[in-house]
């Protein structure tokens, strides 16, 4: 039964076009006989990313993200194996198997995706037989086909209504609580509703799945808040997730710019109103992951927000966020007293059409807070506002643009712009060190992990040839898949899964050597689905992407490497039991004797491997 259902993994992958399926997500570019792109994974101003249709695999040389059909899908949607499997068969009109074993793989996260999906339809259902919400939302002058469109729902005013219905049809109530719709009370552990006299706003992903709920309050209570959402969950997380996005997002193609706001009343009043290319934050400030989640549609943003303090605030911190990440970015503060929903019901869609008119760039926002904020007239507080201009325009790659921006502040305040210029290439200079040690800290943190000898030596300064070998080991599995007829016979009598550092590459050595020639033309494809561990998948996908020129020297190269990394992984283990045994014993004298005898090992191979490679640091 687990190879019908390999197979149908094989079948699903095959009908899956890498290209076609990452095309949707980001914009590809012909690049030779691959494809390039920003990669949607990372920030970054010059593409790294690339689609390799040939093998049909993901790269980005910028943040390492690897894989096949399955992982991107996984990684751009945060689901399951299993997730992605059934969306891709879907895609592809195959028919998933229904197996027990099959059944059994449906995912924690399907669990919570189906308890959402039945609580939008008993909400739903409740807002029908409820003339108290239908009455508001007439009152809000919320038409029928946006409540359908939105998938407006009630919870009534009642401690067990969704968990009646959920004992009725005998749903597992767990996943119900799970999904945070329910709670549990501490002294009678009996579970009660979340969402109590509230109107309902289901929150949907991407994808158009529902991954939360936001309730709005109808009758004034001074001791509940006025909106709640849904507490976060593996399928929901309130900093990647806009509100409205998959119902904007057609438009927001079409307008080529999108509109931020900031209630959920604002987005359904502005969409009824033909505004359509419009998104809230659920239940968050504005936060890198939607500036980055939003440029996959549009390089172009405005921000709507009120003119109060807190609105100013958000424009603020959320105008910077999306400047940052490389978008166009304008703000439009609306009067005092007024936001998008309360404009349009009273004013008309024209009358916000016509101040968005009056937007301005964020830089210009930008500067014209600071001059409110700060007097200018005063040298310290003018330094002071100079510094979080500067700041602002710190992570602006293209030179041109900053000095456009420079230009711009120092003919605005007066400021000699030769003298700014200078200030932001220390502010730029004082930014890549800080992104250095972060990157430094985060890659010894990552190689300690990834490679058990990595801290064999005292020093910590061996050199990655002769520490962790997992690129030895990598390379070694990606020349078997490409010349497994003439390598494989050769490696199986001189290399052993054992000596082998990472224990996934290690496995699917084992795996290979149990193959015969010739080999699947698809046999990368299974070893990707094999590793589990991203980072061992992303080093190993890269690996495919080499071309070795003389591959019997690399194989044997690899083959050395392996070898001292395991010697080294084995005299760091002798030396530790040493330390655990009485001196002299018989034991100890035991331990002692391999000491010897692995040290001569390693030096013998060492100095094979400096002989063969002269110039190389020796350690």
């Amino acid at each position: 039964m687990a190879g019908d259902f390999d197979a149908v993994i094989d079948r699903v992958r095959n009908a899956t076009d890498i290209v076609e399926l990452i095309g949707r997500y980001v914009t590809l570019k012909k690049a030779g006989k691959d494809y390039k792109a920003l990669c949607p994974f990372h920030k970054e101003k010059t593409p790294s990313f690339y689609v390799v249709p040939d093998k049909q695999i993901f790269h980005c040389f910028g943040c390492g993200a690897s894989g096949n059909v399955f992982a991107f899908l996984m990684k751009y949607e945060n689901i399951t194996f299993m997730e992605a499997l059934k969306r891709l068969a879907a895609d592809a009109g195959i028919e998933l198997p229904t197996t027990p074993s099959a059944r059994k793989q449906i995912s924690d996260n399907e669990r919570l995706y189906r308890a959402n999906e039945l609580a939008l339809k008993f909400f739903q259902m409740e807002l029908k037989r409820s003339a108290q919400a239908r009455q508001y939302l007439q009152t809000r002058g919320i038409q029928p086909a946006t409540i359908e469109r939105y998938k407006l729902g009630w919870a009534p005013d009642a401690w067990d209504g969704l968990v009646k219905y959920i004992e009725k049809f005998n749903y597992p109530i767990q996943d119900f609580f799970r999904a945070g719709l329910l709670q549990k009370g501490e002294r009678t552990n009996h579970y009660y509703d979340r969402f109590r006299g509230r109107l309902m706003f289901p929150i949907l992903n991407p994808s158009e799945k529902v991954v939360a709920f936001g309730g709005r309050i109808l009758k004034e209570d001074p001791n509940a808040p006025k909106y709640m959402n849904s507490p976060e969950s593996t399928i929901y997380q309130k900093k990647q997730i806009l509100y409205g996005l998959p119902q904007a997002r057609q438009a927001i193609r079409e307008q080529e710019y999108v509109i931020i706001v900031e209630g959920y009343m604002d987005v359904l009043q502005l969409a009824q109103a033909g505004i359509q290319h419009v998104v809230a934050t659920s239940g968050t400030a504005l936060t890198e992951e939607h500036a980055r989640l939003l440029r996959r549609y549009t390089k172009k943003c405005v921000l709507c927000y009120d003119s109060d303090p807190a609105g100013v605030k958000a424009a603020m911190r959320g105008g910077q966020l999306l400047f940052n990440e490389g978008l166009e970015t304008d703000v439009v503060l609306l009067p005092a007293g007024e936001d998008p929903d309360s404009l349009v019901r009273t004013k008309g869609a024209d009358a916000f059409l016509e101040f968005l008119e009056h937007k301005q760039p964020y830089f210009d926002f930008l500067l014209l807070t600071l001059e409110e904020q700060y007097n200018l007239e005063i040298a310290s507080q003018r330094s002071a506002a100079i510094d979080v201009a500067l700041e602002a325009l710190a992570n602006i790659k293209d030179p041109f643009m900053s000095g456009f921006y420079v230009e711009r502040l120092g003919n605005r305040w007066h400021v000699d712009i030769p003298l700014l210029l200078n200030a932001l290439k220390r502010k730029k200079r004082q930014l890549q060190q800080q992104r250095q040690r972060e990157t430094t800290t985060e890659s010894t943190s990552e190689e300690s992990a990834a490679s058990p000898t990595a801290s064999a030596s005292p020093s910590g300064s061996s050199p990655v040839m002769l520490a962790g070998a997992w690129r030895a080991e990598r390379d070694l599995l990606v020349l078997l898949l490409t010349h497994y007829d003439m390598f494989a016979p050769v490696v199986s009598d001189k290399l052993f899964p054992e000596e082998f550092q990472n224990p996934e590459f290690a496995n699917i050595y084992q795996y290979l050597l149990q193959l015969e020639a010739p080999l699947p033309e698809d046999i990368h494809q299974h070893i990707l689905e094999r590793l589990e561990d991203e980072h061992a998948r992303n080093v190993f996908t890269e690996g495919l992407l080499q071309e070795f020129h003389q591959p019997e020297q690399h194989l044997v190269d690899c083959l050395m490497r392996i070898k001292i990394a395991h010697q080294n992984s084995q005299l760091k283990r002798l030396r530790e039991e040493l330390r655990t045994l009485t001196p002299g014993s018989e034991p100890f004298q035991s331990v002692m004797l391999q000491i010897q005898q692995t040290t001569r090992v390693l030096k013998e191979l060492k100095s094979r491997f400096y002989r063969s490679h002269p110039g190389t640091p020796q350690k």
